[in-house]
């Protein structure tokens, strides 16, 4: 099998960007503020609440967080469902459409999600690698309940069909999008989280910039992921067919 080339790949899903600048409404609108949130979450709160108000605190922000990602994941995968043939109405999508269509998903996508922690977890307890190549193997689950409308078990089920013969190709696309997307990200957090005195406004601004590049990571993951999805179904698996035996002729 033929390895899709990630730089290509990233290439095309940033054309599927450019055309549809809605995507930028609904990184700054869900992913963006999301991951602010977070921030605030590992800072900010730990550092004004203690004791019996954090634990629910943190809980109830942390499902906040879960729910607003989950929507602008359904968002993003709505608009780039383009790439795989199915026309999300004009050729420009408001966010009012995309929003109204989103919110159907949110309860599948969070669920399927859970369903398939669960599962992977449960093949991890027998030994760690069953649990990765099953995780690998339902990795495009969030794209066939969006453009298929399958949810739950029969997403998952669909997902390793198509994975069926690159699940190594999946690894390494995931390592490959990891290290190009938000390994830069990850080393600049640790770098204000070592620089910036904590606490301060300007940690404040900077840990915005931080969030706002994660969002548009997560963001062009989604529309990589769904370039790869279309390149995985075209591409055939090899197969190793016996020599023929050709029988001599007297």
């Amino acid at each position: 099998m033929i390895l899709p080339n990630i730089i290509t790949i990233i290439g095309n899903a940033y054309e599927l960007y450019r055309k549809q600048t809605v995507l930028n409404r609904i990184t700054l609108w869900t992913f963006f503020p999301a991951m602010w949130l977070s921030t605030a979450l590992e800072s900010v709160f730990s550092t004004f609440f203690t004791g019996a108000i954090l634990f629910p605190l943190t809980l109830v922000t942390s499902a906040v967080i879960i729910v607003i990602v989950t929507f602008g994941q359904a968002g993003t995968l709505i608009i780039a469902k383009r790439v795989l043939g199915h026309p999300a109405g004009r050729s420009r999508t408001s966010l009012r459409q995309v929003c109204t269509s989103a919110r159907g998903f949110i309860i599948p996508l969070l669920l399927t999600g859970i369903l398939r922690s669960c599962f992977s977890i449960l093949w991890g307890l027998l030994l760690i690698i069953p649990g990765i190549i099953y995780a690998l193997r339902t990795f495009f689950f969030d794209i066939i309940i969006i453009t298929e409308k399958k949810n739950y078990r029969a997403a998952l089920k669909e997902s390793i069909v198509i994975v069926k013969g690159h699940t190594w190709s999946i690894l390494i696309y995931v390592i490959g999008i990891q290290i190009l997307f938000f390994l830069p990200v990850y080393l600049l957090t640790y770098l204000i989280n070592h620089v910036i005195p904590q606490g301060t406004f300007l940690s404040v601004f900077v840990h915005g910039i931080d969030s706002l590049l994660i969002a548009y990571a997560m963001m062009f993951e989604l529309l990589t992921k769904t370039v790869f999805i279309k390149t995985l179904r075209a591409t055939p698996i090899q197969t190793i067919h016996p020599p023929e035996i050709h029988q001599v002729q007297h």
